[in-house]
């Protein structure tokens, strides 16, 4: 049985779904993205000392970036949480507005959108924009956001609630879409994520779910991530919990699940894992002096915040429910100072931004955005991270020749583009199959070498793949000092 490619859909070599294992020798392998310049630091009084749960939305003048600001526990005073926002132009250069919406110490010249209160508890807030045709203008914006309710149990009290917004500065608390009652219900206490999935037709959810395990930590069980659907933002079906194949079971923090914006039919996520070492281990002692002096606040205060660990994982699916997760880290605390290596390490910001890339390069590339600094007694700082578009995992040959070999599909368009890199050595060879895995005449490209996006595959003696419509076939890239990330046929 034949795979099914649709015509300039982009395809993506983030996992095995296109390729035959058996026959490919290049190497699966994930990328990380480069750390740019300090975007700003989290110095406002209503932004505390740890700033988190970032996620951008796109709007008609440019970019928002929403997060919680939050102050940490000390002397055993914990101040309310304030949701906020930035904003940008461009989606490098950030500031935050003057809203005049909420007071704060008898000011409102400020960017807080909305303050914790026994009503809104905000300890996590997830806003996004409604692409649903059918949505109401009034509710354009949605919010989503964790509450706990007083006098039920342990899981049902735990409860998932609508805001809603026409323009994602007035926000009301409008209904409660699930609970942890319902059957795998979830526990909600990091950022669940939602959005309008325009290829299934329905509301999708990403939400904190918890379930029993090997090395559970202080929770009582394993983090885990949950998936759920609704066809009017109101009705949800039981999440479900994500698979990974035959992946070791770990606890994961937050999700990030997103829909790749240049392939819309694959989700991506960025969760956070979460490693916990129990006790307070020697190691600990040989982190440098700053490190240790604010690990031990941690300790005197919840111990686990002192020898547990985060670091974030790439991941993808095509499902929703089935996902390729990379176990390797794509993000990671770096090189050891006073801020990184404590528990609130590499939470990426939901959502990506294409933007240019300096001179003298003429392609963009994907920024992302990360927070440094948790829990302590100084400012968060909010960085700006890059990767290559398509970028996040390639297949990899080194220089020893390798290959890629797809499964047999039905080809459909005149032509094919190629987002690659290789050395000034290396090069890539394009060879159309047939479904028996014998080369087609007049299908071995020429010898593709150089660093670019969208490439144009051309064949030797002017062979044209428009030819192959509606024939099954399959792609072999032979390839030495490259990485192949995804390619589009149009």
């Amino acid at each position: 049985m034949s795979l099914h490619i649709e015509k300039n859909n982009r395809e993506v070599f983030w996992d095995y779904h296109l390729v035959d294992e058996s026959k490919t020798t290049a190497v699966l392998t994930m990328n990380k993205p480069i750390k740019r310049e300090l975007v700003c630091t989290l110095d406002k009084p209503w932004e505390g000392d740890s700033s988190i749960y970032f996620n951008i939305v796109e709007t008609d003048e440019g970019y928002r970036m929403y997060y919680l600001g939050i102050m940490a526990v000390h002397n055993g005073v914990e101040k309310p949480f304030n949701a906020c926002f930035m904003e940008s132009k461009d989606g490098i250069t950030w500031h935050r507005p003057e809203l005049n919406v909420c007071e704060f110490e008898g000011n409102t010249k400020n960017n807080i959108i909305l303050k914790q209160s026994k009503e809104h508890q905000l300890d996590n807030f997830f806003v996004f924009k409604d692409e649903n045709p059918a949505c109401l203008p009034e509710e354009r914006f949605k919010a989503l956001s964790h509450f706990e309710r007083e006098g039920k149990p342990f899981p049902d009290n735990r409860e998932l609630w609508c805001y809603t917004s026409p323009d994602g500065i007035h926000f009301k608390k409008a209904w409660m879409m699930t609970d942890g009652s319902v059957p795998n219900g979830g526990i909600f206490d990091s950022l669940n994520v939602a959005y309008w999935d325009k290829r299934k037709k329905k509301y999708v959810a990403y939400v904190r779910g918890l379930h029993k395990g090997p090395g559970a930590g202080t929770a009582g069980g394993l983090r885990d991530i949950r998936y759920m659907e609704s066809d009017d933002f109101k009705n949800w079906s039981n999440p479900v919990i994500l698979r990974y194949g035959e992946k070791d079971d770990y606890e994961l923090y937050t999700n990030n699940v997103i829909p790749y914006y240049r392939a819309p039919h694959i989700a991506v996520g960025f969760p956070t894992r979460y490693t916990e070492k129990h006790r307070w281990l020697k190691n600990f002692d040989q982190m440098c002096e700053g490190n240790i002096k604010k690990r031990k606040e941690h300790f005197e205060t919840l111990p686990r915040l002192a020898w547990a660990l985060t670091d974030g994982l790439f991941m993808s699916s095509r499902n929703g429910l089935d996902w390729h997760r990379f176990d390797e880290a794509m993000f990671t605390p770096e090189t050891e100072h006073t801020f990184n290596w404590i528990y609130g390490d590499c939470y990426p910001a939901y959502g990506m931004i294409e933007t240019p890339r300096e001179y003298p390069h003429i392609t963009n590339e994907i920024s992302m955005f990360m927070k440094e600094g948790h829990r302590g007694t100084d400012p968060a700082r909010l960085y700006r991270y890059t990767i290559r578009l398509d970028g996040f995992a390639s297949f990899r040959a080194v220089y020893e020749e390798k290959n890629i070999v797809t499964k047999p599909f039905t080809f459909t368009g005149e032509k094919m583009e190629l987002n690659f890199r290789t050395s000034a050595k290396g090069y890539i060879i394009v060879d159309v199959l047939d479904d028996c895995g014998r080369p087609l005449d007049g299908f071995s490209s020429y010898e593709i070498f150089g660093d670019a996006l969208d490439r144009p595959v051309l064949f030797q003696d002017g062979a044209e793949l428009k030819n192959l419509e509606g024939k099954t076939i399959m792609l072999r890239f032979t390839m030495s000092d490259a990485d192949v990330y995804s390619f589009v046929i149009k």
